[in-house]
């Protein structure tokens, strides 16, 4: 069992849409902060780009299932990420298929929204969140002081592992979720 994102009715590219797509899933692939290998994941080799098929997965112990995006039609396909960071990409590579396909089917067990922006930016937002055990009392205290104070909160809950909550505050343009006492 894992986290699955899983691609219906893909078409054929043609061989104008297929090199367009490869130049796209490259720029991807070269941009991308998560580190990607072949399709078994192996350390120090690289995603696989040819003339038929492009598969990638993650490196090593980030690696699960093989991300794999064919030329020729297929009825139907997915990628198990059990959500290791690689499981971004897949997002993106197939959000690339659906730029030469508008018709092709997406979805994920992240709920129907993971192949839009907006979603993505609430997902960005989620990784952040942090659940503080601690009250502040703001009466006579500064801003910069209570800037301090959360930064050395979030620096430990972050360290902790804690990434969860609910309010979200803005101090001094920075953003921090906090769950309410």
């Amino acid at each position: 069992m894992g986290f699955t994102n899983y691609i219906k009715n893909k078409k054929t590219f043609s061989d104008t849409e297929w090199t367009l797509f490869c130049d796209d899933v490259k720029k991807l692939l070269s941009e991308a902060t998560v580190p990607v290998a072949n399709a078994h994941g192996t350390e120090g080799t690289n995603p696989v780009i040819c003339a038929d098929y492009i598969a990638f997965n993650g490196v090593g112990v980030e690696s699960h299932e093989t991300a794999m995006i064919e030329k020729k039609s297929r009825d139907f396909d997915f990628c198990k990420t059990n959500q290791k960071p690689y499981d971004s990409l897949v997002v993106e590579l197939y959000k690339l298929v659906r730029k030469y396909d508008p018709d092709v089917q997406l979805s994920s067990d992240g709920g129907p929204g993971v192949f839009d922006e907006e979603f993505k930016s609430r997902q960005v937002k989620k990784k952040f969140r942090l659940i503080f055990d601690v009250e502040i009392d703001l009466c006579g205290v500064n801003e910069e002081t209570i800037c301090e104070n959360l930064r050395a909160i979030a620096y430990d809950a972050l360290s902790n592992g804690e990434v969860t909550g609910d309010t979200e505050a803005i101090v001094e343009g920075h953003q921090y979720f906090v769950e309410e006492l």
